[in-house]
């Protein structure tokens, strides 16, 4: 006779099947708790069916939702106490994980906040599911350890009956070949366990429905131009408009790059003539103006009158630009000398920024034209000065093989190239030129303005030359190059914390690992990366993002310094989380540093401090691209870090995702008014499908590579190191806030 709770499929296996009843039933509205046995044999799912009714009568029997928590974190703890491998301590606790899975479920559909109220449950069902996913490897460890003992207790039985003579020379026993063993696919059960797990690790009681904590399809998801590859081009690059100029209404300088590779401005200026009219009245008659008689030959008539016009015009033209370069530009301005005016613009934008970024984008060229024209005073500065130094700008040369002491300033660079030529030097790239120098101009002259010190026209700096190089436009990645970068040492293996592109036997979730996924699988800046917090990770209840507004605005106005630093006021957005990140634990990490006290999501992400005090938070993960890029002998100079952005753009657009929405994903500037309206929350759920879902092959590549190597740690093969978990939080997470 078959016990009670014992059912089994036709023909199939056995499985539980109880009616709840208690607070299970009434609260959670579960009315039947089943869970597979995982056999078909009758007696050992009694056996089985009798070690689990024991803890789901503890489940059944609670009276409140309080007790019911406390009964199954108990019970998980005891689970997770055990070191019993074998098939039925597996499906017991698979039995057991099916049941709490749904309790779980149902307690976030009630709104009822079990991971504040009892965080020692999340812990315990972390690890237990944790546990169960390794189950499998470790029984296979367990079977051959059996094997090896029952081998050898039977030759020891065989010598014992004189069936083998012990001092005779046995064959050696033959060697296995060294395999690489192929990557083993991700099971269902496996990848829905993940899921599971890593959205617990949410910390978060979603108030969703049924599918918070089922795995949804796994997907893989510009570099931050703050930080670029040389020494003297640490700033960010503003992304060129279509006409190659900024719009009016945005601070390019605020924005401005000081790169030598930047988008291309094909802007060569041309000083203007004067109209015709005006020469008309300058240019001197020949009959009364033009001496010709002291010639000794007699001139033709019509011969003499056509030279002595052109040379009379010529002067005459000269004489009018000589005149008009002499006046001042705004004679009325305040009589205060360049470089006061210089230190009075420094501090208004160390008021208006709260740091010194303004002595690193501006105070250069403000000095160079002081070295240039002189430390004039603002009523004196004329037309010629101004000229003079838009047409020095371009002959500037970039630092490389200038010698240590000519490259202090702009003007000692320049004076270099002037003297001692230009052989072996480079030219800037007109867009360094526009977008540093020219807008660090214009953003001087308009801070003076603004304050009543400069009493006239913003002067216009537009000279380039055709001789100033070409930029580099950034290329994505190629499939190959990704594959490539996810199998180094990093991703894999990898020495220890200092030597993590040398193989090794560590996994090392740093943030170098992270920073650089992120990067490929969200198309966000690495400045952006850098600086996240724990609490920026959000959930719609079904997709998770990283949510990049500069503030909470449902929460009302803050302080500008109490706001999160951005690039622009597009930058505020939502970024879509890629499935593949949270399956290789990032949401884990999230949860290990709240537990430890930490608010940042990459304390060990050490940001770069220049002496302006501006903080750059890229630096650190755009030289370790550069490094692993001369490693790895990639030649192509269009690869930058930044490339991620690229792919990410390529990889939306083939799927055929609107415009709109993959510039509210990348935090480029809207095209019109309309981009400017629609949610500021989460993406729309079919927008977020669609973009969780884009998985070209190099992606499932890469996901057999990073869920391999984690699989391997999980299993014991490689060590999991985190030390991170080490570092002091109190004195970092708010010491270093941009």
């Amino acid at each position: 006779m078959r016990p009670s709770y014992l059912a089994r499929h036709p023909g199939g296996r056995f499985f539980f099947q109880m009616r709840s009843r208690g607070i299970v039933a009434r609260e959670l509205s579960i009315r039947l708790i089943r869970a597979s046995l995982r056999t078909s044999d009758s007696f050992v799912a009694r056996q089985r069916l009798m070690k689990m009714l024991v803890s789901v009568m503890e489940v059944v029997d609670c009276e409140g939702l309080n007790d019911l928590c406390e009964a199954v974190t108990a019970r998980l703890k005891t689970y997770n106490r055990e070191k019993n491998y074998t098939e039925d301590t597996l499906a017991e606790r698979l039995a057991y994980e099916t049941v709490v899975r749904g309790i779980i479920n149902r307690l976030n559909a009630a709104r009822y906040d079990h991971v504040r109220l009892h965080p020692r449950l999340v812990d315990e069902w972390m690890q237990f599911v944790e546990t169960n996913a390794s189950f499998p490897e470790k029984l296979k460890t367990v079977a051959k350890g059996r094997g090896y003992e029952e081998g050898r207790h039977a030759t020891i039985d065989a010598v014992r009956h004189g069936l083998i003579d012990p001092n005779a020379n046995h064959p050696e026993p033959p060697q296995l070949k060294a395999t690489i063993e192929p990557f083993r696919a991700i099971s269902a059960r496996e990848k829905d366990s993940r899921t599971v797990i890593a959205a617990i690790k949410t910390r978060v009681a979603n108030p969703a429905a049924t599918s918070t904590l089922v795995a949804t399809h796994v997907v893989e998801r510009d570099d931050d131009m703050s930080d670029e590859k040389s020494l003297g081009s640490a700033f960010a690059v503003p992304e060129a408009h279509h006409n190659g100029e900024p719009p009016a209404n945005v601070d390019v300088v605020e924005g401005a790059g000081f790169g030598e590779n930047e988008s291309l401005v094909d802007v060569i200026h041309d000083e203007p003539r004067p109209s015709c009219a005006v020469l008309a009245d300058t240019v001197p008659h020949p009959n009364h103006d033009i001496d010709v008689s002291a010639s000794s030959e007699e001139a033709s008539p019509s011969n003499s009158s056509t030279a002595a016009d052109h040379f009379a015009a010529d002067d005459a033209y000269e004489r009018l630009i000589l005149k008009l370069d002499s006046k001042p530009l705004a004679p009325k301005s305040y009589p205060i000398p360049l470089s006061t005016a210089l230190e009075k613009f420094l501090a208004a934008e160390q008021r208006k920024h709260g740091d010194g970024r303004a002595e690193s984008d501006v105070a250069p060229m403000i000095n160079f034209m002081i070295d240039l024209i002189g430390d004039k005073t603002l009523d004196v500065v004329t037309r010629g000065d101004i000229k003079h130094v838009n047409e020095a700008l371009p002959e500037i040369p970039t630092r490389k093989n200038v010698p240590r002491e000519h490259v202090g300033s702009l003007y000692a660079r320049y004076s270099f190239a002037k003297y001692q030529g230009w052989d072996k030097l480079e030219r800037l790239t007109t867009t360094t030129i526009k977008n540093r120098y020219h807008s660090g101009f214009r953003r001087f002259f308009s801070c003076l303005k603004k304050s009543d010190y400069w009493d006239g026209e913003i002067p216009l700096f537009d000279a380039v030359t055709a001789q100033n190089m070409m930029p580099l436009p950034r290329d994505k990645f190629e499939d190959s190059e990704l594959k490539v970068l996810i199998s180094q040492p990093l991703f894999t293996g990898c020495r220890n914390a200092h030597q993590i592109w040398t193989p090794g036997e560590i996994l090392l979730q740093n943030y170098f690992y992270w920073g650089f996924l992120i990067s490929i699988f969200t198309g966000m800046r690495t400045g952006e990366i850098g600086q996240l917090d724990i609490n920026q990770i959000e959930t719609d209840g079904e997709f998770v993002y990283f949510n990049l507004q500069p503030f909470d605005a449902s929460k009302g106005r803050v302080a500008v310094a109490d706001a999160k630093k951005l690039k622009t006021s597009n930058s505020a957005r939502m970024v879509p989380v890629h499935p593949l990140l949270i399956n290789l634990g990032l949401l884990g990490r999230a949860a290990e540093l709240a537990q430890a006290g930490c608010t940042r999501l990459f304390p060990d992400c050490e940001p770069y401090i220049r002496k302006d005090g501006v903080v750059s938070w890229s630096r650190s993960l755009t030289r370790s691209f550069q490094y692993v890029k001369r490693h790895l002998g990639w030649k192509r100079a269009n690869l930058q870090l930044y490339s991620t952005r690229h792919l990410m753009s390529h990889w939306i657009d083939a799927a055929g995702i609107a415009g709109r929405t993959k510039r509210r994903i990348l935090g480029h500037a809207p095209l019109g008014v309309g981009d400017a309206y629609g949610a500021k929350s989460f993406l729309d759920p079919a927008e977020a499908k669609i973009i969780s879902e884009i998985e070209p092959p190099v992606v499932q590549e890469m996901r057999r590579i990073l869920i391999g190597a984690r699989e391997r740690a999980l299993a014991g093969e490689l060590r999991i190191e985190k030390p991170w978990l080490k570092l002091d939080f109190k004195n970092d997470p708010e010491s270093h806030k941009q």
